[in-house]
């Protein structure tokens, strides 16, 4: 087994510990600057579309919606699973960055109808992709989704591990009670 794929694998209670050697802290920050990478595109897209969705009028600049509108779905989705530690076994799990008090924001109804129409929408090309307008995510679903993930971006910003800190570039949204 390569090295690499030791920390990836981690389950979310192997967490790294102090003194671990340089060689997994630079893959450490390089998992987490793909991890910034993600919140990054997902504030990108989410303010892109703020300003370009109300002037769509012609077809040929749906175009542009569309894309903006697939990548903040995508980005969205995988931020969930990293959150979440859902996706496949190779997927990056917030746990494993995290101290032994996180824990992510509840995994509510209105979160996972919201992931669910990502994947009819956008994720997946299955026979139950919708066409219809009422069953896509729209603007207030993506401002929904947006507060939720910045909220749990937020709480793992609060539980990293203090020796990976440094390599977390992500600035808090809100202070937390107490931090004002």
């Amino acid at each position: 087994m390569r090295s690499g794929l030791l920390l990836m694998q981690a389950k979310p209670h192997c967490r790294p510990v102090l003194g671990f050697p340089k060689a997994f802290m630079g893959i450490i920050e390089t998992q987490l600057k793909h991890v910034g990478y993600e919140l990054d595109m997902l504030v990108y897209t989410f303010d892109k579309l703020l300003l370009v969705e109300p002037l769509v009028t012609r077809s040929f600049q749906a175009g542009q919606v569309n894309a903006l509108i697939e990548a903040f779905c995508i980005h969205a989705r995988n931020l969930d699973e990293f959150f979440q530690c859902s996706g496949q076994g190779n997927t990056l799990k917030a746990a494993t960055f995290a101290d032994s008090r996180y824990k992510p924001r509840p995994n509510d109804k209105e979160r996972k109808n919201l992931i669910s129409r990502i994947n009819k929408q956008i994720s997946h090309l299955t026979e139950q992709r919708t066409s219809e307008a009422e069953e896509k995510i729209g603007s207030a679903d993506r401002a929904k989704l947006y507060s939720i993930l910045i909220a749990e971006a937020d709480n793992f910003t609060r539980h990293l591990q203090p020796h990976i800190r440094p390599a977390w570039k992500y600035v808090l949204s809100s202070p937390a009670f107490g931090d004002e």
